[in-house]
């Protein structure tokens, strides 16, 4: 059985012994503090019924999927026969977690419940100890999946007595505001995670223009300034303790509280309007933030962002539109995977004198610190028992890897998984459109695609004009097989006909069909936005309106020039 949870010195919200006093946060109150913490898995919305999902928490992979009896279960994703994922498997007609590899199903509880290859008279081997795979205590709360990382029997019921910190705004039914959840891995620790979701002062720099106009303190003492108008911040900690700490944050910054280890809620700071309307006196909770230990050097943020409905386009919008600004957001925090080298080539130990925290502003960070120092030692527990491996960071990865969305969100977020198939569909709808209409319109302009190229290539005096006309299939044959129907367009172009209305409307299609879905794929919900492919989008949508330019229509390429020339040389020569 595996016994794993944050390394802790006094225990506490992350791992007093569980026999200790009472705990914080759950919902009803009246739990008692057990050894470890209740980890968030993944929000529920994001969670395919129909399907098992394999996740990492703790260094422990983990696969949670809903049983026959709507329960979402948490067990090892490793099957007990020959260690093949669970997560590759499926969910059978009778709510069963069934192994892909030889059959083998599982209960809600981690039993082994049928084996397909033994015999019907024979033993119940699928009753045996063996056959049974470790099962977590599991629990949704607030949309969202979390589970408790010990699985020995005495702890099946240990989400009755210790519950996940439950933050009710998030199930309020206001209809006047909504939650937008959302997921993302990270390639820095759970330290630095919530270390920079602790921190209100970097905003104004590291996230320059992505949260609009963000409040301007008046300090008629300040001699210098600067175009993200920092400023001083005032930052009281209260409440401190085991389980978390309160912070309110000066005047127009709101207030933040951490319920340890992972879950942050509070409205980190308000508009520069909302500040001059002084609207909402007590601030409301806009955020919350759920941090996820994965491994060393890797973390989970799950966030729900409350909204508030400013018309009818708010109820409307898809979540992957939310998705878009978020994941800008986190992508200028990327440079943190440095700071985390740094740290651990510094020490943990040693953070308070490495780092040189003089101003108020920092006061959340150096209570974090101290409470990572106090009561976890500066440690995690990772599932992984070989002590050279804890604190192993992985390989620095590359800017592209950073910047990756794809396995880091859109495969974890049913909203972009969808959008992105959408995405995908259209553009193959609009090429295959393309090549239709730019079909269609040189079939049926062949004259005049024979009156450019007699242009370009006036014939000697004398010589009958019908033995120089290409047709379109010698034309088309000059190109090789992998010829792009632009390429195509171009060839077409250059011979003259860049006049043909009817043609550069197809063209214009063209380049619409390959250019508009691409970036919008990208900018969305895969990568970070290539303004080189939304340049010819942008030159056909304006390409009406400046009819005089014509290079978004004639090509450099040099393959479609040399098939040109070689058009007209042919000509010439016939």
């Amino acid at each position: 059985m595996h016994q794993h949870g944050m390394a802790v010195v006094n225990a506490g919200a992350v791992g007093r012994d569980r026999d200790g006093g009472g705990a914080a946060g759950g919902r009803g109150g009246g739990a008692v503090r057990v050894a470890g913490p209740v980890v968030p898995v993944a929000p529920v919305c994001d969670l395919d019924p129909r399907r098992p999902h394999g996740k990492m928490v703790m260094g422990l992979s983990v696969v949670a999927w809903l049983d026959g009896g709507g329960e979402w279960r948490v067990v090892d994703d490793a099957c007990p026969h020959r260690l093949a994922p669970l997560s590759e498997g499926r969910v059978d007609g009778k709510g069963r977690l069934q192994c892909a590899y030889h059959g083998w199903c599982f209960d809600g509880h981690g039993s082994c419940q049928f084996i397909p290859q033994a015999p019907a008279l024979g033993p119940p081997v699928h009753k045996n100890s063996k056959a049974c795979v470790a099962s977590y205590p599991s629990v949704v709360q607030n949309n969202i999946l979390w589970f408790y990382p010990r699985s020995e029997p005495e702890y099946c019921d240990v989400l009755k007595r210790k519950r996940p910190p439950y933050v009710p705004e998030i199930d309020d039914d206001d209809p006047s505001h909504f939650m937008v959840y959302g997921v993302r891995d990270l390639l820095y620790g759970y330290e630095l995670l919530v270390e920079n979701l602790m921190d209100p002062a970097h905003v104004p720099y590291a996230h320059k223009g992505l949260f609009g106009e963000l409040p301007k303190r008046e300090d008629p003492a300040r001699v210098e300034f600067d175009l993200e108008h920092g400023s001083p911040m005032k930052m009281r900690i209260e409440e401190a303790s085991i389980d978390g700490f309160h912070s309110n944050l000066d005047g127009d910054w709101g207030y933040f509280k951490f319920v340890a280890p992972c879950t942050l809620y509070g409205t980190p700071f308000r508009t520069d309007l909302e500040v001059k309307k002084k609207k909402k006196k007590k601030p409301e909770v806009r955020v919350v933030l759920f941090t996820v230990p994965v491994a060393p050097g890797r973390s989970r943020f799950i966030w729900a962002s409350r909204y508030k409905v400013g018309g009818w386009l708010d109820k409307i919008l898809p979540r992957w539109f939310y998705h878009m600004t978020s994941n800008t957001i986190l992508d200028s925090d990327t440079y943190l995977h440095v700071e985390d080298r740094n740290i651990t080539t510094v020490g943990l130990d040693n953070w308070h004198k490495a780092c040189y925290v003089p101003t108020s502003s920092d006061n959340l960070v150096i209570a974090y610190r101290n409470w990572f120092r106090k009561y976890c030692n500066h440690q995690i527990g990772w599932a992984n028992p070989n002590p050279t491996v804890k604190q192993q960071l992985p390989q620095t990865p590359t800017r592209d890897q950073l910047l990756e969305r794809y396995w880091s969100h859109v495969m974890q977020c049913t909203s972009c998984r969808a959008a992105l198939k959408g995405m995908r569909a259209l553009e193959i709808t609009l090429q295959v459109a393309a090549v239709a209409v730019v079909g269609f319109l040189a079939a049926g302009k062949e004259t005049a695609v024979m009156s450019g190229v007699q242009r370009a290539s006036p014939p000697p005096a004398g010589s009958p004009t019908s033995s120089r006309r290409p047709s379109i299939s010698r034309i088309m044959s000059m190109l090789t097989n992998d010829a792009s129907i632009q390429e195509i367009c171009d060839v077409l172009l250059l011979l003259g006909i860049c006049h043909e209305p009817g043609l550069r409307r197809g063209f214009r299609l063209h380049r619409l069909a390959v250019s508009w879905p691409s970036w919008f794929r990208d900018a969305a919900i895969n990568q970070q936005p290539k303004l080189e492919t939304l340049w010819p989008c942008v030159c056909v949508i304006h390409a009406e309106a400046r009819p005089g330019i014509q290079s978004f229509s004639l090509s450099k390429n040099k393959r479609s020039q040399a098939t040109a020339k070689g058009i007209h040389e042919e000509t010439a020569s016939a």
